[in-house]
């Protein structure tokens, strides 16, 4: 058999604050399976064992020195933990292979020792569930100590953890969940607001990022040539490249019960719950102790802001300077997903001076506006701000219905606060629909005749849908 090997390549980078590290992990080339034996073993890369299974120190090795671990699962329970290059094509080289054990045992990979003076991480990974129907799979990132042990034999989330998300495996789709401040209830992340979760199937490969800030100020980060901010304990995952949402435009999750301040220098995955040896692979491990440096905007931003005035939205922002403006590009979403265009505002051109800009939004929908900037160049790239919000409330809507003497004609009156669409329904006291018609509704006043081509006398009801509200009137003719 071959000799199983795991490589960590660190790298040290000096910064006016400290010295910052970075290393990739891809499991090197070499296969082979590590040996099990009893309820369960593991393998340290700083210690021997017989039969030897080599898991090496970091090359070059940094201080403190990163510990590389892998535990087995119980034997008895089918536990299984292999280097392979066959089979499937995620990742490059050989890639770690766990068959989770089908008892209550699990099979763990773990990396601790990293530098203990950071609250920050960044960490990427490529991960793919094969074959398996039941199952969960963990990732936490966290602290380890002497004296505390991060994600140690047990198979809880621990005290320890600052994120951890789980995949929750089934037959057709993977759920995908978050431990939020417990260490045992996983709450279900939301599949219509994040599409891209519904990809977690079966023999599908799948690139995670985790952004971490257990600081107590909001860090801004890069990302694909984008900033973004991630708040104070807070913690942001994206998946195949796309940000996901904890709620409605919120991208932020809360830490979980690791106290705020403490150092993140550790991380693992944990395969666990399997009644029918489920299957995950791991490769290209990508670690940093901090996150990548917001690129320097030829605008700066200091502030954003929205606010309900009567029956509009009142938008303003702030820059502290501005390099090569052209314009502002204002949006709106009323599911805070797609945005368009509603207005634009010229910018400064060249500025180093604080700048205030206003826009009002006359015609706002019912309930929950989202808006943005699209801050465009005179050369045509663009930068995006983070969303706000205003919650306008359900549309004023009133109804009135007149019955003309000596005619088989009514008047429906409609007042509304902005436009919208509707439909006018009649019926008469059976229950019968007599009038059906969609109407477009335009702020302020509308007069609607409804001739019923009937001679049949007695009492009726008018309804009016607009999509969230419905009135109803009774008349009698």
């Amino acid at each position: 058999m071959k000799k199983p090997l795991i490589i960590l390549y660190v790298l040290a980078l000096t910064s006016s604050a400290f010295a910052q590290t970075t290393w990739n992990l891809d499991f090197g080339t070499a296969t082979g399976t590590f040996p099990a034996s009893g309820t369960s073993i593991e393998y340290l890369s700083n210690v021997s064992r017989s039969p030897l299974v080599e898991v090496p120190v970091p090359t070059p090795a940094s201080s403190p020195v990163q510990i590389a671990r892998v535990r087995i699962g119980d034997i008895a329970q089918s536990g299984l933990v292999e280097l392979v290059n066959t089979g499937v094509t995620m990742g490059s080289g050989a890639r770690l292979r766990s068959v989770s054990p089908t008892g209550t045992s699990s099979n763990k990979f773990s990396v601790y020792n990293n530098p203990a003076t950071s609250n920050l991480m960044r960490l990427s990974f490529k991960i793919r569930f094969d074959a398996g129907t039941n199952g969960e799979q963990v990732f936490s990132i966290g602290n380890h100590t002497g004296t505390t042990s991060f994600y140690n034999n047990g198979s809880g989330n621990t005290t320890t953890a600052f994120a951890s998300i789980l995949w929750n495996l089934g037959a057709t789709k993977h759920e995908f969940r978050f431990f939020n401040n417990s260490t045992t209830t996983a709450t279900v992340i939301d599949a219509a607001l994040n599409p891209v979760i519904d990809n977690f199937i079966a023999n599908s490969d799948h690139t995670i990022e985790m952004f971490c800030n257990n600081t107590a100020a909001a860090v801004i980060y890069s990302r694909g040539g984008l900033n973004f901010t991630v708040g104070a304990n807070k913690w942001q995952v994206w998946v195949n490249g796309t940000r996901i949402l904890f709620a409605t435009g919120v991208p932020d999750f809360s830490a979980g019960v690791l106290p705020s301040a403490t150092n993140l220098n550790a991380f693992a995955f944990n395969s666990r719950n399997s009644g029918s040896q489920a299957v995950t692979f791991l490769d290209d491990i990508n670690y940093s102790d901090f996150l990548p440096a917001p690129l320097v905007l030829p605008v700066t931003l200091t502030s954003f802001s929205a606010a309900k005035q009567s029956s509009a939205v009142q938008l303003k922002w702030n820059t502290a300077s501005e390099q090569n403006n052209s314009h502002f590009e204002i949006q709106r979403s009323l599911d805070g997903k797609t945005f368009l265009n509603i207005g634009k505002v010229n910018g400064a051109g060249n500025s180093n001076a604080s700048l205030d800009y206003y826009f009002t939004d006359k015609n706002p929908e019912s309930g929950v506006n989202y808006y943005r900037l699209n801050q465009v160049d005179f050369d045509g790239k663009n930068t995006l701000s983070n969303p706000v919000s205003v919650n306008m409330g359900f549309n004023n809507l009133f109804m009135s219905v007149a019955a003309l003497p000596n005619s088989n004609s009514i008047n429906v009156n409609v007042s509304t606060n902005q436009d919208s669409a509707g439909k006018l329904i009649v019926f008469n006291i059976s229950g019968q629909k007599v009038y059906e018609k969609e109407v477009s509704l335009a702020k302020g006043n509308n007069l609607f005749p409804i001739d019923f081509l009937t001679e049949n006398k007695g009492t009726f009801v008018v309804t009016l849908t607009n999509g969230t509200q419905m009135l109803t009137e009774k008349f009698i003719r």
